[in-house]
This record gives C-alpha cells, sequence and structure tokens, in this order.
C-alpha cells in the first residue's frame, strides 16, 4: 500500500522503553533508535529511484540484519527494566522464510491479502446498508507487474464510466471514525491515479466516490463528496 502511493518505508526498532505501572510484562512509552532512522532518512534523501524499489530493497536486503538487531536491542530492555517480553520465536520464524526465499515471502504475503479480499467482498455487515449491493473486488496492478488486492463498497456501470464507490457510516455520530475516514481518503488516492481500469477486458473511465452513511432508526441519511 505505501509503495502504490509513492511512499518510502522505514523499517525500524525501538532502543529504549519504560516499564509499565500497573501491568505485569508490559512495557511504555516505546521510542525508536533514532539515530538508525536519521540514518534511513539521510539514505532516502540520496536515494535516486522510486519508493517501491526502496521498500523492495529493504525486504531483500536489510529486513533480516533488523530482525537481528531487535532482538539485540529488546534482550537489552528486557534486562534493563527486569521485564519479559514476548518469545522471539515468531521474529526467528519470520526472518527465516524470508531467507529462504524473499519471493515465496512475497508470494505468502499477496495470498494473505487476496484471502482478506475474498473475505471482505463475502461480508456484509449490517450497518454496511448499500443501495446496489455491488461490493466488487479491485486488483491493481503497478508498472513493474505487482499486484495489490483491494475490495470497493460499490461499483456503478453507466455506459462507458464506472463509479468506485466507498461508504463510510455511523449509527449515531455526525461523522465516522477518523480510522474510517482515512482508510476512505486513501481509497479514493488510489482510484483517482488509477492510468487504466477495465471490467472483463473492456475499458472504463473511472469516478472514485467516496460517501458518508449516518443511520437512523428508520432509513439512513447519506453525504457525498
Amino acid at each position: 500500500m505505501m509503495s502504490l502511493l509513492d511512499v518510502y518505508v522505514i523499517l525500524a526498532y525501538y532502543n529504549s522503553a519504560e516499564k509499565h505501572k500497573t501491568r505485569k510484562n508490559k512495557i511504555t512509552n516505546q521510542k525508536f533508535n533514532n539515530d538508525y532512522v536519521i540514518s534511513k532518512i539521510k539514505e532516502i534523501e540520496n536515494y535516486h529511484s522510486s519508493a517501491l524499489h526502496w521498500n523492495l530493497k529493504e525486504i531483500n536486503d536489510n529486513f533480516t540484519l533488523l530482525i537481528d538487531k531487535v532482538k539485540k536491542s529488546y534482550s537489552k530492555i528486557e534486562k534493563y527494566l527486569d521485564t519479559k517480553l514476548h518469545s522471539f520465536d515468531s521474529l526467528d520464524s519470520f526472518k527465516t522464510k524470508i531467507q529462504c526465499e524473499v519471493n515465496s515471502f512475497m508470494e505468502f504475503s499477496r495470498q494473505k491479502a487476496k484471502d482478506a479480499q475474498k473475505r471482505e467482498i463475502q461480508t456484509y455487515q449490517p450497518k454496511e446498508s448499500l443501495q446496489t449491493l455491488t461490493k466488487a473486488k479491485i486488483t491493481i496492478t503497478n508498472y513493474l507487474g505487482g499486484m495489490y488486492f483491494l475490495t470497493v463498497d460499490e461499483a456503478e456501470i453507466n455506459k462507458n464510466s464506472i463509479s468506485l464507490i466507498e461508504s463510510k457510516h455511523s449509527k449515531s455520530n455526525l461523522l465516522p471514525g477518523l480510522s474510517d475516514i482515512k482508510d476512505g481518503l486513501i481509497k479514493m488516492i488510489l482510484f483517482s491515479n488509477l492510468k487504466e481500469i477495465t471490467v472483463n477486458k473492456k475499458k472504463y473511465s473511472g469516478e472514485p466516490i467516496l460517501t458518508e452513511l449516518t443511520f437512523k432508526k428508520r432509513g439512513f441519511t447519506g453525504l457525498c463528496c
């Protein structure tokens, strides 16, 4: 998603924290290793390629090294705070999976995204009372052939145009929650920048629409942008 938005991602880790005052074996006020983050920002300043290439490079070249830094740093936090954190087994498993074959890991992640898309397309929450019930799968392909699997709440075809409608909802508040608004805006950014849209091999012009639904005891009202 970040690569699609042309955002350079820095994979970082905590190197300091405080012991939680009331919850056993819990930490709080974690802080990133600031020197490491700054060094990565300087790398990006001198990097002459796209965010997609940077993000792939970080996964291919630096991720396993980062896992080792994470384990070392978290071990120090455990000893310093006398607090037992989660086992590192899951980190080791994750690291091994990537070391074996990065492409296999990417395919594993891609399959998880496809499975999530499939679950989403089959799920209608009671508060998602849509006009057309045409929830659709959208597969976005980037210029390197990478595929991103998303859904849209409604898809309406009118002659040579297709409306991609994302509906956010609220049962009682005037506006949906902040996370829903952010999700809707991100999808609008993506849908507004699609170079080409095809349905069953036929090309359409796209019209992204973000709607807000406020539900009452009888029916609902809607706002659109």
